[in-house]
Protein backbone atom coordinates (compact mmCIF):
# COMPACT_ATOMS: atom_id res chain seq x y z
CA UNK A 1 0.00 0.00 0.00
CA UNK A 2 1.36 3.43 -0.93
CA UNK A 3 1.37 6.18 1.63
CA UNK A 4 -0.32 9.31 0.33
CA UNK A 5 1.72 12.41 1.05
CA UNK A 6 -0.29 15.59 1.39
CA UNK A 7 2.50 17.92 0.21
CA UNK A 8 2.20 21.00 -2.00
CA UNK A 9 3.80 19.04 -4.86
CA UNK A 10 1.33 16.17 -4.41
CA UNK A 11 -1.60 18.59 -4.39
CA UNK A 12 -0.28 20.12 -7.61
CA UNK A 13 0.04 16.68 -9.21
CA UNK A 14 -3.50 15.83 -8.17
CA UNK A 15 -4.78 19.08 -9.67
CA UNK A 16 -3.19 18.21 -13.01
CA UNK A 17 -4.40 14.63 -13.18
CA UNK A 18 -1.98 12.67 -11.02
CA UNK A 19 1.61 11.48 -10.92
CA UNK A 20 1.70 10.27 -14.53
CA UNK A 21 0.49 13.52 -16.09
CA UNK A 22 2.39 16.73 -16.64
CA UNK A 23 1.90 20.44 -16.09
CA UNK A 24 1.04 22.30 -19.30
CA UNK A 25 3.84 24.87 -18.80
CA UNK A 26 6.55 22.51 -17.50
CA UNK A 27 6.88 19.41 -19.70
CA UNK A 28 8.38 16.18 -18.38
CA UNK A 29 10.92 16.35 -21.20
CA UNK A 30 12.38 19.57 -19.74
CA UNK A 31 12.64 18.00 -16.29
CA UNK A 32 14.31 14.91 -17.77
CA UNK A 33 16.85 17.15 -19.52
CA UNK A 34 17.73 18.87 -16.23
CA UNK A 35 18.00 15.53 -14.43
CA UNK A 36 20.27 14.11 -17.15
CA UNK A 37 22.52 17.17 -16.92
CA UNK A 38 22.72 17.00 -13.15
CA UNK A 39 20.87 20.31 -12.77
CA UNK A 40 18.23 18.88 -10.43
CA UNK A 41 17.70 15.87 -8.20
CA UNK A 42 14.08 16.77 -7.45
CA UNK A 43 11.13 14.67 -8.44
CA UNK A 44 9.05 15.98 -11.33
CA UNK A 45 6.25 17.62 -9.34
CA UNK A 46 8.68 19.15 -6.83
CA UNK A 47 10.58 20.58 -9.79
CA UNK A 48 7.37 21.97 -11.30
CA UNK A 49 6.45 23.61 -7.98
CA UNK A 50 9.92 25.19 -7.74
CA UNK A 51 9.61 26.56 -11.28
CA UNK A 52 6.16 27.99 -10.61
CA UNK A 53 7.42 29.70 -7.46
CA UNK A 54 10.47 31.10 -9.29
CA UNK A 55 8.29 32.38 -12.13
CA UNK A 56 6.14 34.30 -9.63
CA UNK A 57 9.18 36.18 -8.29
Amino acid sequence: MAIYEDTPAQKLADRYGGQWREHRDWPVESWQYEVANGDTRQGYWEWVLKNIEEARE
